[in-house]
């Protein structure tokens, strides 16, 4: 499933759309302007959507956020403000000018409007593949995965869901078993920024405990491997943590019997084109494609020729 061609470039315009729709019809009070958290996706799902309906945002997001993220956030006419090293730090600040100004908090996942939006890709995978066994879905705070998880369960509770992680960020790798998050130091950094969520869940923890079958995780090496694998053979850009649930596919982090039918989605392709750049020579070098050779010789006329032979070889 292909999210990374939405008009934003993730699914995120699912959820937040659900939710500020929702709001703008119910409400008696029109907002005033919206703010949400995010280190770039959900930023633009909430700044499309604020200017379909003609009501300003502001987005505050954690240093480390890209630069292509923030760079459409800004061309759909959003504010936005660089805060802490963690999305956790943009979130506190993004509350304390919520509540200060009394706008709308449009949040990445903790909000059951916005997780009944993203799991209108539910829906959208059953119509396609009713008879689907296993659906492998990346997580960050896990609004994508509970949203689609619930809709699937609902119409066949045999279909399988796992959800995959960065190894580096990996909160719910225990949760089945301990259900309890992985404690993930602040400071940790993932080339899957996008689900570089310390503690997932909220409204929907129990969902995430009780419909995912299974959580797996994948290292930075076959992250990056798996974007370098998407370009050459599908001609498909991602983003780090848009092919979690394809990594951990190719790299057997999960066991499919050859007659499985298995959804994978892709769920961002917001790239930075500098991070693609090294991501994909260090992929390479990863699949054996591109290696390099460090060696110390006598300098003397002719010498550089000969290894150069020799490489030629």
């Amino acid at each position: 499933m292909l999210e990374n061609i939405q008009k934003v470039g993730s699914f995120k315009i699912r959820g937040s759309s659900n939710m500020v729709l929702r709001t703008v019809e119910e409400s008696k009070i029109p907002a005033t302007r919206l703010i949400c958290a995010s280190a770039g996706n959900h930023a633009q799902g909430v700044a499309l959507i604020s200017a379909k309906v003609g009501i300003p945002c502001t987005i505050v997001c954690p240093e480390y956020a890209p630069e292509t993220k923030l760079q459409w956030t800004r061309m759909y006419g959003a504010e936005v403000l660089k805060v802490g090293s963690s999305l956790e730090d943009a979130a506190r600040y993004a509350e304390q000018l919520c509540d200060q100004n009394k706008w709308l908090m449009v949040r990445p996942f903790n909000d059951v409007d916005v997780i009944e939006g993203q799991g209108t890709m539910g829906k959208e995978i059953y119509d396609h593949i009713p008879d689907v066994d296993t659906v492998v879905v990346n997580v960050g705070g896990g609004g994508m995965i509970a949203g689609i998880a619930i809709y699937l369960k609902g119409v066949n509770p045999n279909i399988r869901i796992v959800g995959v992680q960065s190894q580096n960020v990996a909160p719910l790798a225990d949760f089945k078993t301990t259900n309890e998050f992985r404690y993930i130091e602040p400071t940790t950094q993932t080339l899957a920024d996008g689900t570089n969520v310390k503690k997932p869940g909220g409204v929907h923890t129990n969902i995430l405990r009780d419909l995912v079958d299974e959580y797996v995780t994948v290292s930075e090496n076959e992250i990056a491997s798996t974007i370098v694998h998407l370009m050459t053979n599908s001609r498909t850009i991602s983003e780090g943590a848009g092919c979690l649930g394809l990594a951990a596919i190719l790299h057997r982090k999960i066991q499919v019997r050859k007659d499985e039918k298995v959804c994978v989605v892709i769920c961002g392709g917001n790239i930075d084109m500098s991070t693609l750049r090294q991501v994909y020579e260090y992929g390479l070098r990863n699949m054996g494609r591109s290696f390099t050779i460090h060696l110390t010789t006598w300098d003397y006329p002719g010498n550089l020729s000969k290894i150069i032979s020799l490489g030629a070889r």
